[in-house]
């Protein structure tokens, strides 16, 4: 593991005890747990309104309960701190990989190329995905870029695009190495083809003609 990731999780680690600490002293003074006109209470409210404050107007304009505003800065803290973990992982992986692949060629590159644009495309769609579940579609800003990236790839299968007619028929028999098709006839929205081929084999040919249903 490189040294700048372990030092990386100690910071997000200390930072995430120090919320906690934060967020326990909070809830103390605003709970009543200790007596707010005490030393040790205006001690707690100096170190922790600085940081709780800005979480509590938030909070409000949310409709929470500013009580809870510190339990919601772990909660943020924790989930920031993997998120930034991750990306660095990620990054400095990547890093490494560039460099292999710089250092090895020409072919290397082109494949390491391939294989970030599929990894792109591929967490993007999932991303679509999951943001329409949560209502996020096409016109909100920051899904923008999503649907710029994958509109080519997920369009043809959408209803009332691309692809409108397909159909296979014909004798069909499966091998352990091979799945073959006899005087099958395929369609093709409009092109039309007929003849016998094997998949994995391509035995035989296929052909078709550009004719209307």
């Amino acid at each position: 593991m490189p040294d700048s990731l372990i030092v990386a999780r100690y910071a997000v680690i200390a930072i995430f005890a120090v919320s906690v600490l934060v967020a326990a002293g909070s809830w103390l003074v605003r709970t009543r747990k200790v007596s707010p006109f005490g030393a040790f209470a205006r001690a707690l409210r100096s170190a922790t309104d600085p940081i709780i404050r800005p979480v509590e107007r938030r909070l409000v304009r949310m409709g929470g309960n500013p009580v809870n505003a510190g339990w919601w800065l772990v909660v943020v803290v924790a989930v920031v701190g993997v998120i930034f973990l991750s990306v660095l992982g990620w990054a400095l992986n990547t890093f490494q990989i560039v460099t292999w692949a710089a250092e090895s060629g020409p072919r290397a590159s082109l494949a390491l190329v391939v294989t970030l644009i599929y990894k792109v495309l591929f967490y993007a769609i999932i991303l679509r995905v999951i943001a329409s579940w949560l209502g996020f579609f096409r016109y909100s800003r920051w899904m923008r870029p999503v649907y710029a990236l994958t509109d080519w790839l997920v369009a043809p299968i959408q209803a009332g695009y691309g692809l409108e007619a397909f159909t296979v028929n014909g004798r069909l028999t499966t091998g352990a190495q091979q799945v073959s098709f006899e005087n099958a006839g395929m369609t093709l929205d409009a092109m039309r083809g007929r003849g016998d081929f094997i998949l994995a084999e391509l035995r035989g040919r296929l052909g078709f003609a550009n004719e209307h249903m």
